[in-house]
């Protein structure tokens, strides 16, 4: 597709990849600037200002406009001027707001909310509700919406080229009412006296996770949604240097085993561990098992043809890395980078009509790492991996990134998936998957996981499942 650009370059909005990973879809892309309004939310402009100068960020450029020598088959416009054109028109709206600096200041709320609409000739083609966690700096909120609406053009725009861009069902957004002159200061004080207390309190600990698991005959948590199986979930003990998480039980010759992402506070990175469910009933002590220079976490252990591997998340090292048991449960080797240079997260796999498919979240620019959805696909599981043609498929903070293996129940296929409307880790759903091809993938609505008197405690990140061992895992 021939793609114009029209950026304001008075509106603080610098969508950093669009161009370029528009261009490397194969789209020709030129940019046009549009007309400054400086004189609009002065306030906003002087507190990004500010903050660039207290942050020492550097300053935000509008790539240099090029004259278009094509007709334009689409013109993506991020600015507020009326246009006359015959080529179909994008543009976005945020909370209501076409002006993005309002629509900045409108996300300024305990909600953090961000509801972001994209529209096609005045259609709207594409929705997403990005995790906006980084709330003490306007300059963060505002790189994280950027990355939001840039990852929803690309949705939208792809969507455009496969010629499966429908009319979503989207009720009109009110616009949202602005609290930043509440929220801004209330967010700023309390990131200062967390860290105060941070420095003062010996036993601070900057985030935990608890893994919890039960031996059950019962239906477990089953995507059918009935009463919550009542048997009681037993805690993993750590000792307090470290937390256990993500955690992906096994079978291997009639033992179970536990696999968690274990978290050493003095490391300040991730490394996988196993712990093995004892004659006695109970788990034993997690030992490591795979350590590497990067964040490890995520450790989704499955078995193929005759042997067993292993894909963590290691999004921070910008692969996905394929490891092979060479000795069950303790040796690991590497035996295949399936996809390098992008910064994936929590893969989780499914064979189908004699294709892998991989659910994963990837984090694009300063973007959130957990709404992104994207999908990727292979003859085989050592590749080649390609990501779907209709990659990103969708940005959602309350379903988007998996939160464990894919459960069939019945011949229906769900994925558990990370709910993070209120915090990241603040509860976990399950999505039907209605359609998985080359050429579409649709997923059903979330329907909220709940564990009743099981596990009390808030905010399930991830649940899994092997023959009568459940495991899940929670943050509060």
């Amino acid at each position: 597709m021939n793609i114009v650009l029209k950026i304001d370059e008075g509106a603080d909005v610098f969508l950093d990849n669009l161009q370029h990973r528009l261009t490397l879809l194969g789209h020709n892309v030129c940019i046009h600037k549009g007309r400054s309004c400086t004189s609009k939310n002065i306030l906003l402009r002087f507190i990004l200002a500010s903050e660039r100068k207290l942050l020492r960020l550097p300053q935000p450029t509008v790539p240099e406009g090029k004259s278009s020598n094509f007709d334009a088959d689409l013109i993506v416009d991020l600015t507020q001027e009326s246009v006359n054109t015959q080529a179909p028109r994008l543009t976005v709206e945020i909370n209501g707001h076409a002006d993005f600096l309002a629509a900045l200041a409108s996300t300024k709320t305990k909600s953090r909310h961000a509801n972001i609409v994209v529209f096609v000739d005045g259609r709207a083609v594409a929705q997403g509700q990005p995790m906006m966690s980084r709330q003490v700096f306007l300059s963060h909120t505002r790189d994280e919406l950027n990355a939001a609406v840039e990852t929803l053009v690309l949705s939208a725009v792809a969507r455009l080229s496969a010629g499966q861009s429908h009319e979503i069902s989207c009720s009109a957004d009110k616009v949202t009412p602005s609290f930043f002159l509440l929220r801004y200061p209330y967010d700023f004080g309390r990131a200062v006296l967390r860290k105060v207390i941070a420095r003062l309190s010996k036993n601070h600990k900057p985030f935990y996770w608890q893994t919890a698991w039960r031996v059950t005959e019962g239906n477990g948590i089953s995507p059918a949604r009935d009463r919550p199986d009542p048997t009681p979930f037993i805690e993993l003990k750590d000792d307090g240097e470290r937390f256990y998480a993500d955690p992906f039980p096994f079978e291997y010759k009639g033992r179970f085993y536990v696999f968690v992402e274990e978290f050493p506070y003095r490391e300040d990175k991730g490394v996988i561990s196993v712990a093995e469910l004892q004659d006695n009933g109970t788990l034993s002590q997690p030992r490591i098992v795979l350590r590497e220079p990067h964040h490890l976490s995520y450790p989704n252990v499955f078995r193929h043809k005759d042997s067993i591997f292993m894909i963590p998340e290691s999004g921070g090292a910008q692969k996905v890395v394929l490891y092979r048991a060479e000795e069950f449960p303790d040796r690991w080797i590497r035996e295949r980078v399936l996809i390098e240079g992008a910064n994936i997260n929590d893969v989780t796999l499914i064979e189908r009509d004699g294709r892998f498919y991989m659910f994963a979240t990837e984090k694009i620019g300063k973007g959130s790492a957990s709404d992104t959805l994207v999908v990727y696909s292979a003859p085989d599981l050592m590749g080649p991996w390609l990501p779907h043609k209709l990659n990103p498929i969708l940005v959602d903070k309350r379903g988007a990134r998996p939160g464990g293996c894919i459960l069939e129940e019945n011949g229906r296929l769900f994925l558990p998936v990370q709910d993070g409307s209120e915090v990241y880790g603040g509860g976990l759903g399950l999505r039907e998957i209605l359609s998985l091809n080359d050429e579409d993938v649709i997923l059903g609505n979330v329907f909220p996981v709940t564990t009743g008197s099981a596990w009390q405690k808030k905010g399930i990140h991830t649940l899994n499942r092997c023959g009568p061992l459940e495991v899940v895992d929670s943050t509060w």
